[in-house]
């Protein structure tokens, strides 16, 4: 579970600042939307719940390091509250569909067996 969120982490910070640096900062953001989107289907197939409820808390570090963060990432100024609301809702969106075909696909897979 550690190295899962570990390894998370590293992938999420890194895009956000490899895009960043590349001047493409909303398609580094959608980058890291569609592997929210990949993780909770693959997690939530499987059944792997805590997996996702970790991601949930790192993507609220997440947040809160782009929103706070001036000088090493300029993605959120201190006034811009709709950009950090789609940001958040798309994240949730994300998530939301994502577990949901994994729960889809796993309860599809079972009625095969």
């Amino acid at each position: 579970m550690l190295l899962f969120l570990w390894g998370f982490t590293t992938i999420i910070f890194g895009i956000a600042y490899l895009f960043q640096l590349l001047g493409l900062t909303l398609i580094g953001l959608e980058m890291v939307t569609i592997l929210i989107l990949f993780i909770s289907f693959w997690e939530s197939r499987k059944g792997r719940y805590r997996r996702i409820i970790g991601m949930n808390l790192i993507l609220i570090i997440f947040i809160a390091v782009l929103s706070i963060s001036q000088h090493i990432f300029t993605y959120i100024q201190h006034h811009d509250i709709e950009k950090l609301l789609v940001i958040i809702v798309g994240f949730i969106l994300a998530q939301l569909l994502g577990i949901f075909w994994g729960r889809q696909f796993y309860k599809q897979q079972n009625k095969t067996k």
